[in-house]
């Protein structure tokens, strides 16, 4: 099974080469009126890319930092509740 996924592995990054050496032309890239910028297809392919993971993740950091504090507050809880069922044993 591992070597099954080192094979999809090797493959996928296969294909993902293949793919940015054929996206080597210069493009003209607006940013502002006034500014261009020259750049290959695969950079700018690559930055919008991780540009959209950073947004991803900073609107669902929030989210995570909330379900990280009641998962520790639930641990708590049940620690409390462990220690407490120890005690009423009668011993």
């Amino acid at each position: 099974m591992k070597a099954l996924w080192w094979l999809l592995r090797l493959v996928l990054f296969f294909l993902v080469l293949s793919f940015s050496l054929r996206n080597t032309q210069a493009i003209v890239l607006e940013v502002v009126p006034g500014y261009v910028m020259q750049s290959p297809l695969i950079i700018v392919l690559l930055l919008t890319f991780v540009a959209g993971v950073a947004v991803t993740w900073l609107a669902m950091l929030p989210s995570i930092i909330r379900a990280r504090r009641l998962s520790a507050g639930s641990d708590a809880q049940t620690n409390t509740d462990n220690k407490n069922n120890t005690n009423d044993n009668g011993i």
